[in-house]
């Protein structure tokens, strides 16, 4: 296993369970259940922790496919800007995570703002994660870009058709 497929095998946790730990989360706040709001909180403190090995995993992969064809620089570098501002998001959200245990510990009043605090930074996190996951799928498949135009078995058809045509 190489850099590149231990980056695939890591990056989905994180995107997966941001979304996973915020509807935990913020179904625990809608039906006031404190143990539904500590299992999204656990859920979103796993899925930061993923976001560290699919960060460090990130530079090997680019090692791997930026000579690949079809592999854009340019969607590499935008890919790895929003994963350093999703990386933002987990540090802000782990603090809060850490505050929600000790609150809920020692039953401090503060805890549903911590909770309420959570689920605003998880979810534009959330936002940044669909975007990191989205524009490193965009690496490597493009029937996903946006930019990809779509050409019909016909039309390849008469392109080759052409390209015998100048050969000849």
């Amino acid at each position: 296993m190489n850099e590149a497929h231990l980056h695939m095998v890591v990056n989905h946790f994180p995107i997966i369970g941001m979304i996973v730990g915020f509807v935990i989360l913020v179904s625990g706040l809608l039906f006031k259940s404190r143990v539904t709001k500590r299992i999204g909180t656990i859920t979103l403190l796993a899925t930061s922790l993923f976001v560290f090995p699919s960060f460090e995993t990130g530079e090997g992969a680019e090692e791997i496919v930026e000579h690949l064809p079809g592999v854009s620089e340019n969607l590499i570098e935008k890919h790895e800007e929003l994963a350093e501002q999703f990386m933002l998001f987990v540090w802000v959200l782990l603090p809060l995570i850490v505050l929600s245990f000790y609150a809920d510990w020692k039953q401090k009043a503060f805890l549903k703002y911590v909770h309420f605090l959570i689920a605003i930074v998880s979810f534009v996190a959330l936002i940044f994660a669909k975007q990191v996951g989205t524009t490193g799928g965009e690496i490597r498949h493009t029937e996903i870009r946006k930019d990809t135009t779509h050409i019909s078995p016909k039309d390849v058809k008469d392109l080759n058709e052409e390209d015998e045509d100048i050969e000849d």
